[in-house]
């Protein structure tokens, strides 16, 4: 009998994507998913990703589409 051994790796052209939303009422929303080794780090892209999303697409005090209004950082 013969031992076979696979591994798959996966390799992303881009570790991070963003898809933005904007509903009927120009609300918005997103989804931010991160590839990478480090979860650290990976928190760390995810926080600055929705950091410059809120600054780009939301009036100051507006929620992101979805948001619970009971969320704390």
């Amino acid at each position: 009998m013969m031992d076979v051994e696979f591994e798959h790796k996966v390799e992303r052209a881009e570790p991070l994507s963003v898809e933005v939303e904007r509903g009927m009422r120009g609300s918005y929303g997103w989804k931010i998913k991160v590839y990478g080794a480090s979860f650290a780090s990976m928190v760390l892209d995810i926080k600055d990703a929705d950091q410059k999303l809120r600054e780009l697409f939301l009036v100051k005090g507006e929620e992101v589409k979805g948001e619970s209004k009971e969320h704390t950082d």
